[in-house]
């Protein structure tokens, strides 16, 4: 028989290594935001953190761009920074159209883990010039490539499917670039629940960013609200917790394409 303090022992490892199982990873938070403005030609476009970023952590970009009539399509080579980080463009989020008005727009989001700390400025990196484009960067606590798609279509309220996620706190990234079918139109809005990002409006393409913030993991519908029909390329990505069992579990390649 077993003397009284071992059992007790045992009993109190059993219930910290219970407890220490069931914890689960902190959510994804995002810590600062910056919108760079359309430059309106050039083979690169950059944006700045406003603040320093911390060591560990994610940087998220979401880029959009187009091409006006008579030059040939730019394509996304790269995405670098000022502090020498690794980004990855995702695949499975490049996404181009031939539009109303212009000859090509198009979008994609690119992202670096476990970046340096301090002062930076993020570049997107085209093979030639661009007609304009727009980078818009998100630092995010330490997070996981799990999940991405895009979509394309034609009319108001813009649809690219829905994303479905694997794990508890995840951050879920869309960026959408429309070309006017009829008018100008204004700007579009993220669904409820979603945080709006950089977003412009009033011309006959317009652009726009949003993140998602979800407690559970679950299914994401991936849209904007626009009551004006527009022709439009939509890309997104979600983000898990580093060490959760959402980072990279299934293969970030996903596609899916509204009807137009």
């Amino acid at each position: 028989m077993k003397p009284k303090h071992l059992l007790v022992l045992s009993f109190t490892f059993l219930l910290v290594g219970f407890g220490f199982s069931q914890q689960s990873e902190a959510a994804v938070a995002v810590a600062q935001s910056a919108y760079g403005v359309n430059n309106f030609g050039g083979s690169s476009n950059t944006s700045s953190f406003t603040s320093n970023t911390t060591a560990g952590d994610t940087s998220v970009v979401l880029l959009q761009w187009y091409n006006y009539p008579g030059d040939p399509a730019s394509t996304l080579t790269s995405v670098t920074d000022s502090q020498g980080n690794a980004y990855t463009i995702i695949p499975g989020t490049v996404n181009q159209i031939v539009p109303v008005n212009y000859p090509f727009i198009a979008t994609a989001i690119a992202y670096a883990a476990g970046i340096q700390g301090g002062p930076d400025t993020v570049s997107g990196n085209w093979d030639q010039n661009t007609g304009g484009s727009f980078v818009t960067i998100y630092e995010t606590s330490p997070s996981t490539l799990d999940q991405s798609t895009k979509g394309t279509g034609s009319g108001p309220n813009p649809i690219a499917g829905a994303l479905t996620t694997a794990a508890d706190g995840e951050a879920v990234f869309s960026t959408i670039m429309g070309d006017q079918i009829a008018g100008f139109f204004p700007e579009y809005a993220p669904p409820s629940g979603w945080v709006q990002g950089q977003s412009t409006g009033g011309g006959s393409a317009i652009e726009a960013t949003a993140y998602l913030l979800q407690a559970s993991a679950g299914t994401a519908a991936i849209g904007y609200a626009q009551s004006t029909a527009s022709k439009y390329t939509i890309s997104a990505a979600s983000f898990a917790p580093t060490g959760s069992s959402g980072g990279g579990s299934q293969p970030p390649a996903s596609d899916t394409t509204a009807p137009t």
